[in-house]
C-alpha cells in the first residue's frame, strides 16, 4: 500500500530534485499559520503523515489526528544556508541573525569559525516569539535575518533583509524514513487487530492464549 506522506517546510530544500523525495508531496516556503490550514486539508485528502519543522509541529499538535514527524535543522543545514547567502551577496561585514527553534542545540562558536561575519543565534518557542524576536533586531542595511518563512515574512514587513533557512537532503531523509517506519508499524498493528477480532468472532467463549510474540498457543 502506497504511503501518502506530505512534507511541509518553512524554508528551502537543498537539491529538491533528489530521488529521496519520490512519492512525497513537498511544500516549501510555508508560513506556520498557513501550514496549519494546509495540514488539515491534507488530512482530509487522505494523507497519512506530515513531516514538518519543529515550530510547525508544535502548532499542529492537537489540530490533526495523523502522525506528525519532526524534521530538525542540523549544523550542516545552517552552514549551507549561510554559505548560500554569502555566495550571492556582495556585502561585507554583515551581521547575521539566525532564528531557530529552541530545541535545536547548536553552539554559535561552531558557526563562527567558518565565517568572518558576526553571527547571532536567536531562539523561539512558538509563533508569537518569532514576531517579537524579529522586531527586536535593529533595522540596518548590514543586518541579515536568516530563518523560515514566518521569520522572513516578519523581517521583510519591517524592512529587514532576509534569507531562507535551508534543509539538506540528509536531514529530511531521516525524517522521511521515520515517517515510513511509523506508518508501517501502524499498518501492522491494524492488521493484527483485524486478525484478532476475526478469530474472536469464531470462538464460542471469546478467549484465546498467545505467546509473547502474539502467536496463538491454545
Amino acid at each position: 500500500m502506497l504511503k501518502r506522506i506530505a512534507l511541509i517546510v518553512g524554508g528551502k530544500i537543498h537539491n529538491l530534485q533528489s530521488d529521496n523525495f519520490q512519492n512525497i508531496k513537498v511544500f516549501e516556503d510555508i508560513k506556520i499559520v498557513d501550514a496549519i490550514i494546509l495540514a488539515q486539508q491534507l488530512e482530509q485528502q487522505g494523507y497519512q503523515a506530515i513531516i514538518t519543522t519543529l515550530g510547525t509541529a508544535a502548532a499542529l499538535k492537537g489540530v490533526i489526528n495523523i502522525p506528525i514527524v519532526k524534521a530538525t535543522h542540523t549544523l550542516f543545514d545552517i552552514l549551507t544556508s549561510i554559505a548560500a547567502f554569502k555566495k550571492q551577496s556582495t556585502q561585507n561585514h554583515v551581521k547575521l541573525f539566525i532564528i531557530i527553534h529552541k530545541s535545536i542545540l547548536i553552539d554559535s562558536e561552531n558557526l563562527q569559525q567558518f565565517f568572518s561575519s558576526e553571527i547571532m543565534l536567536l531562539y523561539y518557542n512558538e509563533l508569537n516569539d518569532i514576531k517579537n524576536i524579529v522586531e527586536s533586531i535593529p533595522i540596518d542595511a548590514k543586518h541579515i535575518v536568516i530563518g523560515g518563512s514566518s521569520t522572513l515574512h516578519y523581517a521583510k514587513r519591517i524592512g529587514l533583509k532576509a534569507w531562507p533557512l535551508y534543509f539538506g537532503q540528509e536531514t529530511l531523509s531521516v525524517a522521511i524514513d521515520k515517517a515510513k517506519s511509523i506508518l508501517q508499524e501502524s499498518q501492522e498493528a491494524l492488521r493484527f487487530s483485524i486478525k484478532m477480532r476475526t478469530i474472536l468472532n469464531l470462538l464460542d467463549n471469546g478467549i484465546i492464549i498467545t505467546d509473547s510474540n502474539g502467536y496463538i498457543t491454545d
